[in-house]
């Protein structure tokens, strides 16, 4: 998985025009497999895409600067109109949780793995909108924000 998302990164950087190729080496990539922790709030200006999986399976895909959606939002079923938290408690039987929609958050941490990718606060806010929308288009999540769920 982490291969397969740095070849995406690689040809995203080629794209003409979105930023000079010597700041691409100010981005930061963290990738956490099968479970993760909470990530550190974004600083001031930051902006980040994220990424949930499991297995081989890429499950929901956003982009934020705001520290709460990143940090928190998508671990509990009612933070928001739309959270991975309630992607998994709809698909329950899919995921094989058994626990309480409480503890859901729980669960993420310990059975989905994440990947962040921390873009310089200098940057403009487009280059994390164009990357959420092409990670899209390449890893085709399992669950989109507004997709409807099965």
């Amino acid at each position: 998985m982490r291969s397969i998302l740095d070849g995406i990164l690689w040809d995203f950087q080629r794209i003409p025009g979105l930023v000079q190729s010597d700041e691409w080496s100010k981005v930061a990539v963290q990738f956490c497999v099968n479970s993760h922790t909470r990530p550190k709030p974004l600083r001031d200006g930051e902006r980040a895409v994220y990424a949930f999986f499991q297995g081989t399976t890429w499950l929901r895909i956003g982009q934020t600067n705001y520290s709460a959606r990143f940090t928190s939002q998508h671990y509990g079923t009612k933070r928001a109109n739309s959270t991975f938290a309630q992607d998994i408690w709809k698909n329950k039987d899919e995921f094989g949780f058994t626990g309480t929609e409480k503890n859901i958050g729980e669960w993420i941490f310990s059975n989905v793995g994440r990947a962040n990718i921390v873009l310089p606060a200098h940057w403009p806010d487009a280059v994390a909108i164009l990357l959420e929308v092409y990670l899209h288009y390449r890893l085709s999540p399992r669950f989109e924000g507004r997709r409807q769920l099965s």
